[in-house]
Formats: C-alpha cells, sequence, structure tokens
C-alpha cells in the first residue's frame, strides 16, 4: 500500500525546458546538456519537465561560495594548459 504524500498536485510546480532556460539564461542546447543525475527530469510523454526542488537543488550544488561567476571546464583547461605554457 502506498503512502499517501502531504503534497497537493497544486504545490507542485513544473517548468519547462524553454522556461527553465529563460530562467537560468542559458540555450536550450546548454540546458540539455545537464545530466539528468544532476538535475532530474519530470517526462510526461514527449515532454521534458522541471520540478522548482530539483531545480533549487541543483543552483545550490553548483553555487560558489565567493559569489564569482562559474567558469565552464572547457575554459578552466585552457587557462590551465595557458599556465603550464607559461610555467614550464
Amino acid at each position: 500500500m502506498l503512502k499517501q504524500a502531504n503534497i497537493s498536485l497544486t504545490d507542485i510546480k513544473l517548468l519547462t525546458r524553454r522556461e527553465l532556460s529563460s530562467i537560468l539564461k542559458i540555450g536550450l542546447s546548454s540546458l540539455d546538456l545537464i545530466p539528468e543525475s544532476e538535475l532530474p527530469r519530470v517526462h510526461l510523454g514527449k515532454s521534458i519537465r522541471f520540478t522548482l526542488e530539483s531545480v533549487h537543488n541543483y543552483i545550490q550544488r553548483h553555487e560558489n561560495s565567493k559569489g564569482e561567476k562559474l567558469t565552464h571546464k572547457k575554459k578552466q583547461s585552457k587557462e590551465v594548459k595557458k599556465n603550464a605554457e607559461q610555467y614550464p
């Protein structure tokens, strides 16, 4: 027997890919590159939605404590290579 949750369906807000990409200010293709293990999706037929809770958790996990911009891994690796070339 399933336990009933104390959450009403009206309490759950689902965001579309377009809505979430607009909120995060990233393109749809960048959003699609985020692994589902990091940002869970809700699959409703062919539609994909994101819960506000999963988005909030994703942002908290990726928040930089100093308030600095997060840099992309590719950019970081280029900077490491550049620094390595400067200091052999």
